[in-house]
């Protein structure tokens, strides 16, 4: 008696290109080694794009925080009351405050506190 599932096909032969192509053998996984929960999270994760777009957003704005001299050359201090409620422009992004302080410096050197404090308030909670 012929077995069903498996079907002999001479090479070159006409039934050849009529034959069912194999299934690709599934990867095989150590099991010895069980995968931790934090692999699972971190393979789960690096699949979705919202994450990964969001770590760039967040990864760009932590960097931004630790040097905020190579983001901004302003001097978040420096207030001229000529400049006041000054619309943006090139040389200031976000533009001038009541008191002429440029609003993108102030931003940038102000981002490493709100950084701190809201990790802070995170941890302590």
């Amino acid at each position: 008696m012929r077995d069903a599932t498996k079907t002999s096909v001479a090479p070159g032969s006409a039934d050849e290109a009529t034959a069912e192509p194999a299934a690709p053998a599934a990867p095989v996984r150590d099991a010895s080694k069980p995968r931790s929960l934090l692999q699972d999270a971190v393979r789960d994760l690096v699949r979705k794009p919202l994450f990964l777009v969001s770590s760039g957003i967040i990864l760009v704005l932590v960097v931004m925080a630790a040097f905020p001299t190579l983001f901004a050359s302003a001097d978040p201090q420096l207030c001229e009351l000529g400049r006041s409620l000054q619309k943006p422009s090139a040389d200031a992004w976000f533009g001038y405050d009541a008191r002429g302080c440029d609003v993108y410096a102030r931003t940038i050197h102000g981002a490493r506190t709100s950084i701190t404090v809201g990790v802070l308030a995170t941890l302590g909670s």
